[in-house]
């Protein structure tokens, strides 16, 4: 099965939010199929800082708005972008 590369950016509802721990809740969140890869904390404005994800997911029908869901779901999270999607190549 083909795998997607995901850049979203995800931010927070308040600047107070602890970045790490909210990862860690997404990357706990995530189902069968879909993983966060790495990610970065990137400054936005006044002491803002927004989360700049990777996920790697399985590309299957609806996964895409399943992740979306997930993260959207999580009680810290003000908004879920995604900035980018490409399919990965495949190693044999």
């Amino acid at each position: 099965m083909a795998k997607i590369l995901l850049i979203t950016k995800i931010y927070p509802k308040e600047s107070e939010t602890n970045l790490d721990n909210l990862a860690n809740i997404i990357k706990n969140t995530l189902s069968v199929g879909m993983q966060l890869r790495k990610y970065d904390k990137i400054p936005l404005a006044f002491g803002l800082h927004y989360l700049k994800c990777e996920f790697v997911i399985d590309e299957r029908d609806g996964i895409l708005d399943e992740l979306e869901k997930l993260i959207n779901s999580i009680m810290d999270v003000s908004q879920l972008e995604i900035t980018n999607q490409s399919r990965l190549s495949v190693n044999m």
